[in-house]
This record gives structure tokens, C-alpha cells and sequence, in this order.
């Protein structure tokens, strides 16, 4: 049995701005969950990617913070908050 979250919403605040990731599960499979990633801000956070169902979250939080430090937007600080509903 899967847990019954199905969208994440995550909070990127720089020095700059802040920007919106919202990531909805589209399937589940053995190796782990399809999760469509959306970014209203930045269209480079935007993908679908494959992570682990047990640790889907931090899987995801940890996509972000990679693509910060791969980006402009490492140049300066960053916080990468989770929103719950």
C-alpha cells in the first residue's frame, strides 16, 4: 500500500525571489513513482522524474537543491521549504 499523498508543494526563497515547485504523482511502479515536477517561475525546474516511493519527498527536495546548485541560482543563498495542506 502507497501513501495517500499525491502532489507536493515545494518553497524555493532566494535573495532574489521566491519560486513555486509543485510535483504531482502520476503513476507507481516496483522501481518507484513518476512524479511530473512544475515550476510557474522557472520552466528548468519542470520535469518528470522517476524516485523511490518510501522516501518520495526527499527524493524530490533533493532534485531541487541539485538543480539550485546546478543553475544561476547558486550564486547566492537559498531555502528550500515544504508546504503541506
Amino acid at each position: 500500500m502507497h501513501a495517500n499523498t499525491t502532489s507536493y508543494h515545494f518553497e524555493i526563497t532566494t535573495s532574489e525571489r521566491k519560486m513555486h515547485v509543485f510535483g504531482t504523482i502520476m503513476s507507481y511502479s516496483d522501481d518507484g513513482v513518476l512524479v511530473d515536477l512544475w515550476c510557474p517561475e522557472e520552466p528548468c525546474f519542470s520535469q518528470r522524474v522517476s524516485v523511490s516511493y518510501q522516501d518520495t519527498r526527499e527524493a524530490i527536495e533533493a532534485l531541487i537543491q541539485e538543480r539550485m546548485a546546478n543553475t544561476f541560482f547558486s550564486k547566492g543563498d537559498f531555502t528550500i521549504r515544504f508546504l503541506s495542506y
